[in-house]
C-alpha cells in the first residue's frame, strides 16, 4: 500500500515513472496479490507513454488467470503480442486453463492458435483444447485445430483421433468420421475393431447409407493388400448396423477378390443374421458353411446360442442334436441360453429335460442358470417350474438343509413348492441352501435381498446384506438400491435415508427409483 500511494503522488505530482520503474511495480502489485490495482496501473499506462516488458505481461496476465479475470487476460494476451511480446509455453497454458475452467472454449482455440503459430510449444493444451471442443460437440472446430497442429508436423495422438471420430459420430456425419479414421491411419494409429463398428454404424445409419459403405469399403481396401481383417471390420460394422445385407455384400466381395474367409468371418456373419432376427438366412447361411466344410464346435455354438437369444430355442435344440451326434458337445453358454429361452417362454418342461441333457454331457449348473431358475421360482409361474421338476425327477416333498440339494429342490423351497420345518433359519441361512447347488455371485444375493425385501424381512435383508460383504462380494448400486426401497416401502424412511448414503460413499449414483423416491417421502 506504500507502493500504491506514492505511485499516487507521482501521478499527482506529474512525475511521470521509468520503464523500469513501471514493470517492477507492476510486477510486484501481482506478486502481492493486488490485480486489480495491477491492472489499473496497466490501463494507465498510455497516459505516462510506457510499455511493459515481457516479464510483466507474463506476471498479468498469470495474475488476473488466478483471480478468474479470463477476458482481461485475453485482452493483455493481445495488446502484448502488438507490442512484439509472446509469453512462454507457462503463460499460455495457464491462460488455457482458464478459459478451460469457464468453458470458454472459443477464445482458448484462439489462443492456442496464437501459440502455436508462433512457435510455442503448447502440444498438450491444443490436445486438450480438440479433446474439449470434440465433447462439446463442436467436431468441425477441433478438427480445424487438428489441421492447423499437422501444419506443424506435429501428429495427432490415438485419443484425441478418437475424441473427434465419437464427436463426428454424434453429430451423424458418418462420412467425416470415417475420413479422419483413415487421417489416424496415416499418422501411425490402428483403429480398434470397436472404433470401425462406431464408424461404419454411423455411416449406415446416413443418407445413401448403402452406396457410401461400399464406397468406403473400396476406399479402405485401396489402401493397402487385401486382407481378412478389413473384410470382417465391416462385416462387423454393418451387423452391429443391423444391415445384414451389406454384410452380405462384403462376405461375397470377399470371396470374388479371392480372400479366402476366416472362421471369425463366417462367425460375423452368422451374428449380422441373428442379431437383426433373420434366423431363416442364418440357417441358410449355415447350411452352406456346412456344404463347403465341416463346422467345428465354436461356430456350432456361435449359431446355436444365436438362435437362442433370438427367441428359438427349439431350432438351436434341433441342430445341438445333430452337433452331438457328429461327436461334439454344445458349450455351457448354449446351455445357459437355451434355459433361459425355455423360462421366457414359460416351458418349464423343456427347461427340466435340458437341465437333465446337460448334467447328462457333464455340465454342471453355472450361476447364470441358478439365477434364472431362482428369478422364475419368486414369480407366480414358481410353483409350476417346480412342479416340471416333479415329473421328471424324484423330487422329496420335504428337504432338509443339511442334505445336498438338487436344482429341483431348490426351485420347489423358493417357489413354495417344499416346506422348510423353520421359516425363520431358512431365512437365516438363503445364501447356504443356494450354494448347495450354484455357486452364487452378487446377481443371486441381489435376488435373494429382493425376495426379502418383498416380504418386509428388512432384518433378515441387513443381516444377509453384511453376510455377503464378510464372503467378499462387493455390493453393486441395486443392492443398496433394494434394501433402501425396502426399508422406505414399510414405514423406515430414517433407515432408508441412512441406506442412500452408504450408497454415496460406496460411489454409486442415486437413482430416481432408489434416492429421489425416498428423499420425497422425507
Amino acid at each position: 500500500m506504500d507502493v500504491y500511494d506514492l505511485m499516487l503522488d507521482m501521478r499527482e505530482g506529474k512525475v511521470t515513472p521509468d520503464k523500469a520503474t513501471m514493470n517492477a511495480v507492476l510486477c510486484f502489485f501481482c506478486k502481492a496479490g493486488m490485480v486489480d490495482v495491477a491492472f489499473e496501473l496497466y490501463n494507465s499506462r498510455l497516459d505516462y507513454g510506457l510499455s511493459l516488458n515481457s516479464m510483466a505481461y507474463n506476471y498479468l496476465i498469470n495474475t488476473l488467470c488466478g483471480d478468474g479475470s479470463v477476458d482481461d487476460a485475453c485482452k493483455v494476451l493481445q495488446d502484448s503480442i502488438e507490442q512484439g511480446y509472446f509469453p512462454g509455453k507457462k503463460t499460455f497454458s495457464i491462460l488455457a486453463d482458464a478459459l478451460w475452467s469457464v468453458n470458454k472454449l472459443g477464445k482458448m482455440k484462439t489462443v492456442l492458435n496464437i501459440a502455436i503459430q508462433n512457435g510455442v510449444p503448447c502440444d498438450d493444451k491444443f490436445y486438450e483444447c480438440i479433446n474439449a471442443l470434440s465433447h462439446a460437440r463442436r467436431p468441425y472446430e477441433a478438427y480445424d485445430m487438428h489441421v492447423t497442429l499437422s501444419k506443424t508436423g506435429k501428429v495427432t495422438n490415438y485419443k484425441t483421433f478418437e475424441q473427434m471420430i465419437n464427436a463426428f459420430i454424434g453429430s451423424n456425419q458418418g462420412n467425416m468420421a470415417f475420413k479422419l479414421l483413415m487421417e489416424m491411419q496415416d499418422n501411425g494409429h490402428k483403429p480398434t475393431r470397436y472404433l470401425y463398428r462406431a464408424v461404419i454404424g454411423s455411416v449406415c445409419m446416413g443418407r445413401n447409407p448403402e452406396d457410401n459403405f461400399l464406397m468406403l469399403l473400396d476406399m479402405q481396401l485401396s489402401r493397402e493388400q487385401p486382407n481378412p481383417d478389413i473384410y470382417n471390420f465391416f462385416i462387423d460394422g454393418a451387423g452391429h448396423a443391423k444391415r445384414p445385407d451389406l454384410a452380405r455384400k462384403v462376405f461375397n466381395r470377399m470371396l470374388v477378390d479371392g480372400v479366402a474367409p476366416l472362421l471369425s468371418t463366417k462367425i460375423l456373419m452368422l451374428h449380422s443374421y441373428l442379431k437383426s432376427g433373420l434366423t431363416d438366412e442364418a440357417q441358410s447361411l449355415f447350411e452352406h458353411l456346412c456344404d463347403t466344410g465341416k463346422p467345428g464346435t465354436r461356430l456350432y455354438n456361435t449359431f446355436l446360442v444365436g438362435l437362442c437369444q433370438a427367441g428359438r430355442p427349439d431350432i438351436a435344440h434341433n441342430y445341438s442334436c445333430r452337433m452331438r451326434s457328429t461327436g461334439l458337445i454344445p458349450t455351457l453358454h448354449y446351455y445357459e441360453e437355451l434355459i433361459n429361452s425355455y423360462c421366457t417362454l414359460t416351458d418349464y418342461n423343456r427347461v427340466v429335460k435340458v437341465i437333465q441333457e446337460m448334467e447328462h454331457y457333464g455340465r454342471q449348473a453355472s450361476s447364470f442358470i441358478g439365477n434364472v431358475l431362482l428369478y422364475h421360482s419368486f414369480r407366480k409361474e414358481g410353483r409350476t417350474l417346480y412342479q416340471a421338476f416333479v415329473n421328471f425327477e424324484a423330487t422329496p416333498k420335504e428337504a432338509s438343509q443339511s442334505s445336498k440339494l438338487t436344482l429341483g429342490q431348490l426351485v420347489g423351497l423358493f417357489s413354495g413348492g417344499i416346506k422348510v420345518g423353520s421359516g425363520d433359519e431358512f431365512l437365516e441361512n438363503m445364501d447356504e441352501v443356494v450354494e448347495q447347488c450354484f455357486p452364487p455371485d452378487i446377481f443371486t444375493y441381489n435376488l435373494l435381498l429382493r425376495r426379502l425385501a418383498m416380504r418386509n424381512r428388512m432384518d433378515y435383508a441387513s443381516q444377509l446384506f453384511h453376510k455377503m460383504c464378510m464372503k467378499g462380494y462387493e455390493p453393486n448400486g441395486w443392492t443398496y438400491g433394494i434394501v433402501a426401497q425396502g426399508l422406505r416401502r414399510y414405514g423406515r424412511p430414517e433407515d432408508a435415508k441412512a441406506w442412500i448414503d452408504k450408497m454415496g460413499r460406496a460411489g454409486y449414483a442415486v437413482t430416481g427409483q432408489t434416492g429421489y423416491s425416498i428423499q420425497k417421502h422425507m
